[in-house]
């Protein structure tokens, strides 16, 4: 692939976190927010073009990104938070990611903060190894988080997918051209759904 071009990632933290009964992305992780660990583990892998596609307390969550001062992470904002769906917020990312000349993206809940530079730098070599469109990384036999999607994808995505089902049933029209790569990294399954969710994070050593 060409190197020129780049591997985003786009991070979806829009919502109202109902189910959390607190607000995911600033819960305390790490000596920082539980957003700030989501991307830093991203950048950590050399990820470090990143769209945040934010809603619910938006202009909190800038201002903690502001004082961090990340070189190449843009927010977008999803007016209809409240009443929309995840794919809402990917295709309003996809609309802002779509400025730089990508190779590829990674798409990832903002509550997911444990996944292990490793398992991008896998996801990736596969990609660009392998001709395929998406490469999806498999936990114990289980498909697990971030999809990387290769930009030739990214047109059908933000235009002409309407299904229901959300990002999982949007990529099975790719499914021919889909890797499921095997990866030893249990932060691939880890988020903050549920109250549980965050302590098993807080808890977990990776």
């Amino acid at each position: 692939m060409d190197s020129s071009r780049v591997s985003a990632g786009i991070i979806l933290c829009a919502g109202l976190s109902t189910r959390m009964k607190d607000f995911k992305p600033l819960l305390p992780m790490n000596g920082c927010t539980l957003i700030e660990c989501t991307i830093d583990s991203m950048i950590r892998a050399g990820i470090n073009h990143i769209v945040l596609v934010v809603g619910h307390r938006g202009k909190d969550i800038e201002q903690v990104i502001l004082h961090r001062n990340y070189p190449f992470v843009l927010t977008a904002y999803n007016p209809r938070y409240a009443d929309s769906d995840m794919m809402e917020s990917l295709r309003i990312g996809i609309s802002r990611a779509v400025m730089w000349p990508l190779e590829s993206v990674f798409v990832l809940p903002g509550d997911m903060p444990k996944i292990h530079p490793q398992t991008y730098t896998a996801l990736l070599r596969e990609m660009r190894l392998h001709p395929c469109k998406v490469v999806i990384p498999s936990y114990r036999g289980m498909s697990a988080h971030p999809p990387l999607i290769h930009a030739a994808c990214l047109d059908y995505l933000r235009n002409e997918f309407d299904g229901g089902g959300g990002l999982k049933a949007a990529l099975n029209a790719f499914l021919p051209e889909t890797v499921f790569l095997p990866v030893d990294d249990r932060g691939c399954t880890l988020d903050a759904d549920y109250p549980d969710d965050y302590k098993h994070l807080l808890n977990y050593k990776e």
